[in-house]
């Protein structure tokens, strides 16, 4: 049989070892607490995803903007509700894309930041800061109306086509072969 002291001491052996395995996943999972290198590459590995979201974004709104004014600037005399479909289409779709983007970039930020140990923080708050995305709401609107406009002035009307003379056209007769 053990005595008391023998088990204190086998004890304190198995807490240190279980405390060293705690240490060891803690460096692992949190970095080395001596320094800050693990955690800055993870902070530096955010801000990264953040530029990437960001730069997808301004290329999606830049693409699509681009390519709805060519189409309408070609067809614009001529400007009939399919093509105004399509180019709303692709605007939809662009964005619903650019605003995806704008909301993985605001995320990233936040995580960013929390790893940086700011913890007041609200998805709200990146929201409000976002200038791109007033900027890209405020064109579309824009564009809409100014399309809506000008559909509304260039619609052709339907009206009754001009009176014709009731009495029959006669052609002379040819037959004397």
């Amino acid at each position: 049989m053990m005595n008391q002291e023998e088990k204190i001491a086998e004890l304190q052996a198995k807490l240190e070892k279980l405390e060293g395995k705690i240490n060891h996943l803690d460096i692992q999972f949190n970095g080395d607490p001596k320094t800050t290198e693990f955690r800055g590459l993870r902070f530096q590995n955010n801000g990264t995803w953040a530029i990437h979201y960001s730069i997808v974004r301004l290329t999606i709104a830049t693409f699509v903007i681009t390519t709805c004014i060519t189409i309408t600037g070609f067809q614009w005399e001529t400007l009939t509700t399919p093509i105004v479909t399509a180019v709303a289409t692709i605007g939809l779709m662009g964005l619903s894309l650019f605003y995806t983007f704008t909301h993985l970039t605001l995320k990233m930020m936040m995580k960013q930041r929390e790893r940086a140990g700011d913890q007041n923080l609200k998805m709200s708050s990146f929201w409000k800061a976002d200038t791109p995305s007033y900027i890209v709401a405020i064109f579309a609107l824009i564009y809409i109306i100014v399309v809506a406009c000008h559909l509304n002035t260039n619609t052709p009307r339907t009206e009754q086509p001009p009176e014709t003379d009731p009495t029959p056209i006669v052609l002379p007769n040819n037959s004397a072969h």
